[in-house]
């Protein structure tokens, strides 16, 4: 058994541990509070007795003064201060009453005054608290005001109101723009054309090669359609709102957009059924109903596929077949011009630009099908045509008294394409949208096949092949390493589709031409499996400006114009 030394501790009188020198380790210095360290300190000199040993009790250090800065810290962020939340107020475009809570926060650790609330440019205003100045808040007290805008007072919201404390005076601003609706829709008989606007810079060399430049973030957005008021009273209507509102903006419901609703609302309600899916409905936004007794635009709070929540509860009820669309601030153009068929019948062409950039119109992702850029497959509506002009960077040289001479500059012919397209469907004019905003106006190329049968396939292919065998049209003679005749989509009757660049082409004996491909074709087919072969060629918007045309809520056209971009 192992044994440990070790000693007895003394016990006092009064039954306390008395430390004693009979252990050998234990230091004396400890049992006098003796120093460590020699020699002692100043603060320490007075607490030394004769013997160099410490008197019994710590020593008292001598003051001294240290220089420093208080750190920065969320109490100075938040407290000593009055805080309003939110301090600035936007209502937006301003089309019903606008209800808003305001917290405000007495952040000292004191009672503090409130001696006054001092309003500016507040008309149409209301600014409600539970106690009216003067009244004292308490320490760290938090109370609600209630700020109610309503569309009565002048166009443009620029509003404060002013808490006078004793020793500061925060500010509550409130901005927007009042606007009223129009409640006059198209007449369907012509369509509603729909225009986005992007804006690029292009910049073109002597060689052909472009720089684009993107100088807007989202497209501004116009509307342009004719109405038809049929009886006085909308002519007269119409007449007073131009007249008095012309020169602000408007709540123009997006037609387009609109549909009917199944079942009736109630006063108060703050939920609306419908389907929002690929409709301009955003949270914030604004929403007209419009039935036989008027027109009326709320705000919306907050949108789900099949319904909407308002922000505030509706005024009246609304029966069942009411018209529901999502609305937008906008201002019409300068000069309206009316045509008064009758006493009573106007026809006004109008032309709208919608105040705010379609920022929801977010690029569509894309997949780069071939050689970085995605290939635009919708089919081409024939029965408008198309129309193609060619031309070339010529520079001519002509002193007039001697042969004139012509360079080419790029050696490349540049060709202007106009294509139709039909829209049929919400989802396709949806997909179009997003293929335009993926576009940006003429900032970013795209492939796009011919639309028809450029070359005769005179002989089958194994998917080992990366060659085509095609009927003779001059190519091998012409057009070999051409951009805008060196790629292919080979089109197949199962569906699929085979991209590939032509990198020679050299003349048969019987008349045909082999073209020899950039890899395999990699499926087997035989002249029969082939639906068409169409050249591919690199392409931008020639405008930055895109017009859809709606016939009707669900289906469209568009025509825009292709410019060839060179070299890729």
């Amino acid at each position: 058994m192992v044994a440990l030394p070790g000693f007895m501790a003394d016990s006092g009188a009064d039954g306390a541990m008395v430390l004693t020198r009979g252990n050998a380790r234990l230091s004396a210095q400890v049992d006098a509070y003796g120093l460590d360290y020699w020699a002692p300190h100043a603060s320490d000199s007075a607490h030394i007795d004769a013997t160099g040993g410490a008197q019994h009790g710590p020593g008292v250090p001598a003051a001294r003064t240290l220089a420093g800065n208080l750190a920065p810290s969320y109490l100075l962020d938040f407290y000593n201060r009055i805080l309003i939340v939110p301090a600035i107020v936007n209502v937006g475009s301003l089309a019903g009453l606008s209800v808003q809570s305001i917290e405000v926060w007495n952040g000292h650790f004191a009672p503090q005054a409130l001696a006054s609330i001092t309003p500016t440019g507040a008309d149409g205003m209301t600014l409600a608290g539970p106690s009216a100045p003067p009244t004292t808040f308490g320490t760290l007290e938090s109370r609600i005001y209630t700020l109610s805008v309503s569309t009565s007072g002048p166009p443009t919201i620029a509003a404060s109101y002013a808490y006078a404390f004793p020793s500061e005076t925060p500010v509550l601003q409130v901005v927007g723009t009042r606007i009223i609706g129009w409640p006059f829709g198209p007449n369907w008989a012509q369509p509603v054309m729909e225009r986005l606007t992007w804006a690029t810079n292009v910049l073109r060399s002597r060689s052909g090669v472009e720089q684009r430049v993107r100088l807007r973030a989202a497209p501004r957005r116009e509307l342009q359609y004719t109405g038809l008021k049929g009886d006085d009273a909308a002519r007269v209507l119409q007449e007073n709102l131009l007249r008095g509102w012309q020169a602000r903006a408007y709540a123009l419901p997006i037609w387009a957009d609109g549909q009917y609703l199944a079942n009736g609302l109630s006063q108060g309600d703050t939920v609306v059924a419908l389907d929002t899916t690929l409709r301009d409905y955003t949270a914030g936004g604004l929403l007209a109903l419009r039935d036989a007794a008027g027109q009326v635009i709320v705000r919306i709070d907050t949108v789900s596929p099949a319904s909407l929540l308002l922000a505030t509860p509706l005024d009246r009820a609304f029966g069942a077949g009411t018209l529901a669309a999502p609305a937008r601030a906008a201002r019409v153009q300068n000069n309206v011009a009316a045509s008064y068929i009758t006493d009573s019948i106007v026809q006004t062409p109008l032309q709208w630009q919608l105040l705010d950039p379609w920022t929801e119109l977010l690029p569509a992702t894309e997949t780069a099908d071939y050689r970085g850029l995605p290939v635009y497959l919708t089919g081409t509506d024939w029965g408008h045509g198309v129309q193609v002009d060619t031309g070339r960077d010529l520079a001519t040289f002509d002193p007039m008294t001697s042969p004139w001479a012509v360079d080419d500059l790029s050696g490349i012919p540049t060709t202007v394409r106009s294509h139709a397209w039909l829209l049929n469907g919400r989802q396709a004019v949806a997909d179009f949208r997003a293929w335009c905003a993926a576009r940006a106006g003429m900032l970013n190329p795209f492939w796009l096949p011919s639309g028809q049968n450029d070359a005769q396939v005179v002989q089958s292919a194994l998917s080992s092949d990366a060659a085509l065998s095609v009927a003779g049209q001059g190519y091998a003679n012409l057009l070999v390493g051409t951009p805008g005749r060196r790629d292919i989509s080979i089109f197949l009757a199962s569906g699929a589709r085979i991209d590939r660049r032509i990198t020679g082409a050299s003349l048969q004996a019987d008349g045909s031409e082999i073209w020899a491909l950039d890899a395999a074709v990699g499926t087997a087919f035989t002249p029969a499996d082939v639906r068409s072969v169409q050249f591919l060629t690199p392409v931008r918007l020639d405008a930055d400006a895109v017009e859809i045309n709606h016939i009707t809520d669900t289906i469209a056209t568009v025509s825009l114009r292709l410019r060839s971009v060179g070299d890729l």
